[in-house]
């Protein structure tokens, strides 16, 4: 079983017996399963994040909706309310 810092488990390898590790070659070939069990965490923990910044971007999108005064016009393609003088 593969731990993050935390203590968390995050990956782990199957039958670490059959690995022969008494030769270069099984204890070359445990290496490369660590370190590609470890990759597929890393690649979860940042698929987690991305998906995390989206939901609070979203949630945010959706306040800032929720709190624009009645009367404003909507926005145009530019980000500027329809008829706004400002270039």
């Amino acid at each position: 079983m593969l731990v993050n810092d935390d203590g968390d488990p995050v990956a782990e390898i199957q039958d670490l017996e059959s690995y022969d590790l008494s030769t270069t070659r099984g204890r070359a070939m445990l290496l490369d399963d660590i370190l590609v069990a470890l990759g597929h965490a890393d690649r979860r923990v940042v698929l987690d994040m991305i998906r995390e910044r989206r939901e609070r971007a979203e949630r945010a999108m959706e306040a800032a909706r929720a709190v624009r005064a009645p009367g404003e016009d909507a926005p145009d393609a530019s980000g500027r309310p329809n008829g706004s003088s400002i270039p």
